[in-house]
């Protein structure tokens, strides 16, 4: 301990900061300082924003020690270039406020990725960056798990799509606005674990314990999502790690078994406190056909449960034998969903089909699109089918294509195929790009993918930096 302790004290105040971006990064929208709301956003600030935020300015002196590297690093100028198409864009943007504020916030990110380039002991440092993650990763998934289990018994302290009442479980988010962005959270952390295992060195218990429980904590979530994102990728890791001593048939059994067990647990976990909560009328079986049901987008529907026969017993709404005037004023209700919910599919489906159609609308905005972060108020002015400015295309693909056009997407394509090919030595890390990519399938816009940039900025300057 005092040896680390003394390594410790030996980094900078930048590199010593930057341990705190893997804990950070799980408190995304609680605690959250609002300020106001206008221009079709939310002005608010959360912990990721202001680390980010602080993070960007005790860096200025490590940039400005090592601006003749960071010059010469053909990644910082690919990154700029999409730096500078945003704030471009304010000039036309349908919405120039929330344009400007989101290319700030694309720009916090991009000084922050500049200072981690500019760390001398970033090969040093990451291995720490990488536990810290994995034992922050394992202490939020013990939390989703006891959110479960009280979330039965109260409502304290849950997300609005969290609570028991919609499908008879709790959906559990820790410190996220929603499930799905925490599941989102969870991916890296996973996959970090599990590369560990497939590059044949042994897991420690700690860590097979921490990949089992993360692993539960994500089908909790019950977070399609997150789940579909995962699922690929742990596949893929399996046939890009190098130097794997572990046969390609125990890899692939290991894979279907610890995904089994983890997510048999949390199906279970789910019906055990779906049956024990008072406040719910559905029991084990209801819990588990839901599960199945939603997972599988209400392909799979499990039989529905008899009706009770003589002599069985049922939960009991009521009690005939107690006066009415004794009754319990809140007797168990049943659960809002039955499975499969497609009106959320829907609506993400129309969304994207909007954001098409306003990104199609002239040949000066399938170029150079609406602005940035103007998606939303473009959306209501050139179709009327929504209501509001706050409207989000549930699609980061759709989302840059729409508010920066085809030369602001090809910017952002290329600074993905750059990722690739400078973690080509290292193609575990595939395996991460391609769960955030499935997941950007599914949400957008900054802050609300501030987590996936800031892991993926680590990683990028991890590999673009120049050698000492």
């Amino acid at each position: 301990m005092k040896n680390l302790a003394n390594k410790f004290r030996k980094l900078s105040p930048t590199e010593k900061l930057l341990h705190l971006a893997p804990i950070v990064i799980w408190f995304s929208y609680f605690p959250n300082f609002q300020i106001g709301r206008g221009e079709g956003m939310n002005f608010e600030f959360s912990l990721p924003l202001i680390f980010v935020v602080i993070f960007a300015l005790v860096g200025v002196f490590e940039n400005w020690r090592n601006w003749k590297n960071l010059t010469k690093n053909h990644a910082v100028w690919l990154t700029g270039a999409f730096i500078f198409w945003n704030f471009l864009s304010v000039i036309w943007a349908e919405n120039p406020v929330r344009a400007f504020l989101v290319s700030g916030v694309w720009a916090v990110l991009w000084l922050d990725f500049l200072v981690i380039l500019s760390l001398k002991n970033l090969s040093k440092i990451r291995k720490n960056l990488e536990k810290i993650l994995i034992y922050s990763a394992f202490l939020m998934s013990i939390l989703a798990i006891f959110q479960v289990i009280y979330g039965a018994f109260t409502d304290w302290g849950l997300c609005a799509g969290c609570l028991a009442r919609g499908f008879g479980f709790v959906r559990p988010s820790v410190f996220a606005i929603e499930p799905q962005f925490f599941g989102s959270l969870l991916l890296a952390p996973i996959l970090l674990v599990w590369s560990k295992y497939l590059s044949d060195k042994k897991l420690s218990k700690f860590e097979f314990l921490a990949l089992f429980v993360m692993l539960v904590a994500m089908y909790l979530t019950l977070s399609r999502g997150a789940i579909f994102a995962l699922i690929p990728a742990m596949f893929l890791a399996i046939f890009v790690v190098k130097k794997s001593k572990i046969s390609l048939k125990r890899r692939l059994f290991s894979l279907i078994a610890i995904l089994a067990l983890s997510f048999g647990f949390g199906i279970n976990l789910h019906a055990i406190f779906t049956e024990l909560n008072p406040r719910i009328a559905d029991g084990y079986y209801d819990a588990v056909s839901k599960s199945v049901n939603q997972l599988s987008l209400g392909k799979i529907s499990l039989p529905k449960k008899s009706p009770p026969v003589e002599n069985s017993v049922e939960k009991p709404k009521t009690n005939p034998e107690i006066p009415p005037a004794v009754q319990p004023k809140n007797p168990p209700q049943k659960a809002i969903f039955d499975g499969y919910v497609a009106r959320s599919t829907d609506e993400r489906t129309k969304l994207s089909n909007l954001a098409i159609q306003t990104w199609l609308r002239d040949p000066q905005t399938v170029l150079f699109g609406v602005g940035a972060g103007s998606a939303g108020r473009a959306i209501r002015q050139h179709t009327a089918q929504t209501g509001w400015d706050f409207e989000i295309v549930q699609n980061e693909f759709l989302a840059i294509l729409c508010e920066l056009g085809i030369i602001g997407f090809a910017i952002w394509v290329a600074i993905i195929a750059g990722f690739i090919w400078k973690t080509r030595a290292q193609k575990w890390l595939w395996a991460i790009l391609l769960a955030f990519l499935i997941q950007w399938n599914f949400f957008s816009g900054l802050p609300n993918a501030l987590h996936i940039y800031l892991i993926l900025a680590v990683i990028f300057a991890g590999f673009s930096a120049r050698k000492n």
